[in-house]
C-alpha cells in the first residue's frame, strides 16, 4: 500500500517470507506515467551453536559433570530460544539440565549455556542429543553428547602391606596370630575409593559377627553425677572402665560362638577419593582355631571376601579363689590343709571352678606326687560327679567303667552329660 503526504510518496511493503525482492511501482496519478524502483532484504532470526558436540572426558557414574556451550545470534533481530529434553536411543541412560534453559539473544549477541550432565551407566554414550528451539527458525539446533563414565572402584590394603587387594590378585588373609582366651588382637584395613562416587558401605564378619550391646536408655540421667564421682576418684574410674570394657566384650561374645570379630566403623559412607581406616578386633572366650571371612559391601559392587584366621590358646576355666588369670591361665591355687595329727579327723577344702566359655568342658582329675618316690603318707580324696572310665597301660580309656565290675559291660556312659554335685551320686578316687 502507498499514500502521498506533503508531496512525498510513502510506500509500505509486508513480506511473509524471507527473501530478497525487487519491486517496481508505477505512479499513474500524474501524467506522464513514472516508475519507482524499490528493493527490500527481509530477514528472520538465525542462531547457531559455536560447537555442536559436548565431550565429557572425566565422568563418573551418577556424579554430575559440568560443561558449557555457546549460542550466537547471526542476525540483527532478537531471538528467543528454549532447550528441550534429551533424545536418542541412549537418552534413558543419562540426564542433562541447561542453565539458562530459555532466554532471548540480542542482535549479534552470544550466550554461554551451562550444561550439567549425569550418566547412569558405565557404557559409552554416543547416541544422545539435545534440541534447542529458536522462535521463527524452521529447524532446531542439535547438540550431541559423547561420554564414557567410570564405575565405582574400591581397593583394600592391609596396614602392614603395600599392595592393594583386587579380584585378580591372590587372597590375602587377616592373620590375628596366637591369642590367649579373653585376650584381644587388633588389625587395620585401609579401604580406598578411587573415584568421585560417594557410596555406602557395610563391613562385618560372615559368621563370627560381633555387635556391641545397646546401652540402656535410663542410664543417661546418671551420667553427670557418675562423671563427677569418677573424676574425684581415679581408682574408681579405672575400675569402672574395666567393668565397662568387660561388659562390652561379654556383649560381643553373647552369641555363644566362642569368638567374635568387631569392626569399627562397621558402616557409613565412603566419600569421593577417600581412604578409610577400619579397625578389626578379635575376641575369644574359648580355645580353638577360628576361620572366617570379612565381608566388605560397598555401593552396588559385588561383596569382597577377605579371609581371617585366629589361633586361640589358654583355658577358660579358673578357680574362684584366684579369679581369672590373664597371663598364666593354667596356674592353680595352693590348697593349705594346715597341721594335723596322724589318724585325726578328715579335713575338707571346697574349691569352686568357674567356666567362662559358652561350652561344656569335661574335667579329668588326677592326683600325683610332685617328687618321684615320695614316702609321705597322705590320702587325697577327690569328690566329683560320676566317675570317668579307667585307662589301660597305654593310656587309652577303658569303655564301660571299671574293669572289675560285673555290671561294667552293660553300663553306658554319657560323656556329654556331666551331672552337678546336687542330687547325683559321687565317686571317690584316692
Amino acid at each position: 500500500c502507498f499514500f502521498i503526504w506533503r508531496d512525498v510518496l510513502c510506500l509500505s511493503l509486508i513480506f511473509l517470507l524471507c527473501y530478497e525482492r525487487d519491486v517496481i511501482c508505477v505512479c499513474a496519478s500524474v501524467p506522464p506515467r513514472s516508475h519507482l524502483s524499490v528493493q527490500a532484504n527481509v530477514q528472520l532470526p538465525q542462531v547457531c551453536l559455536l560447537s555442536c558436540e559436548l565431550v565429557f572426558s572425566e565422568l563418573y557414574v551418577g556424579v554430575p559433570a559440568r560443561g558449557t556451550v555457546r549460542l550466537f545470534n547471526q542476525t540483527l533481530l532478537p531471538a528467543s530460544f528454549c532447550w528441550g529434553e534429551l533424545q536418542g536411543p541412549q537418552a534413558s541412560l543419562c540426564s542433562a539440565t541447561f542453565s539458562p534453559s530459555a532466554g532471548t539473544l540480542g542482535p549479534s549477541a552470544e550466550a554461554e549455556i551451562s550444561v550439567e550432565f549425569t550418566a547412569n551407566t558405565d557404557r559409552e554414550l554416543t547416541e544422545v542429543i539435545a534440541l534447542c528451539s529458536v522462535k521463527d527458525m524452521k529447524d532446531p539446533l542439535v547438540l550431541v553428547f559423547f561420554s564414557k563414565a567410570q564405575p565405582l572402584r574400591v581397593s583394600y590394603v592391609l596396614s602392614d602391606s603395600a599392595e592393594p587387594l583386587s579380584r585378580d590378585s591372590p587372597a590375602v588373609a587377616l592373620d590375628f596370630g596366637p591369642l590367649l582366651v579373653h585376650g584381644a588382637v587388633k588389625k587395620q584395613l585401609l579401604m580406598t575409593n578411587h573415584t568421585a562416587i560417594a557410596a555406602p558401605f557395610v563391613v562385618e564378619a560372615e559368621y563370627f559377627t560381633g555387635r556391641p550391646p545397646s546401652p540402656p536408655a535410663a542410664c543417661g540421667s546418671h551420667i553427670g553425677p557418675r562423671t563427677t564421682l569418677l573424676r574425684r576418684h581415679r581408682t574408681l574410674a579405672h575400675k569402672a572402665e574395666d567393668q565397662t570394657h568387660k561388659e562390652f566384650v561379654n556383649g560381643l561374645l553373647s552369641h555363644g560362638k566362642g569368638a567374635a570379630f568387631f569392626v569399627q566403623p562397621a558402616s557409613g559412607t565412603l566419600g569421593p577419593f577417600e581412604t578409610l581406616t577400619l579397625d578389626i578386633t578379635a575376641f575369644a572366650n574359648m580355645w580353638g582355631d577360628y576361620r572366617d571371612d570379612l565381608v566388605c559391601r560397598v555401593g552396588g559392587l559385588d561383596p569382597v571376601l577377605i579371609p581371617m584366621s585366629m589361633r586361640v590358646r589358654g583355658c577358660p576355666l579358673f578357680f574362684q579363689i584366684m579369679g581369672p588369670q590373664t597371663e598364666n591361665q593354667t596356674r592353680g591355687p595352693i590348697v593349705r590343709f594346715g597341721t594335723h595329727i596322724s589318724g585325726g579327723d578328715t579335713v575338707s577344702r571346697p574349691l569352686r571352678i568357674n567356666n567362662s566359655s559358652p561350652y561344656d568342658i569335661r574335667l579329668d582329675w588326677e592326683t600325683f606326687n610332685q617328687e618321684k618316690g615320695d614316702p609321705k603318707l597322705l590320702d587325697m580324696v577327690v569328690s566329683y560327679g560320676e566317675a570317668f572310665p579307667l585307662k589301660d597301660a597305654d593310656g587309652n580309656e577303658v569303655l564301660g567303667g571299671s574293669t572289675g565290675s560285673t555290671e561294667s559291660g552293660e553300663r553306658r556312659w554319657d560323656w556329654d552329660n556331666i551331672p552337678s554335685t546336687a542330687g547325683t551320686s559321687s565317686s571317690l578316687r584316692t
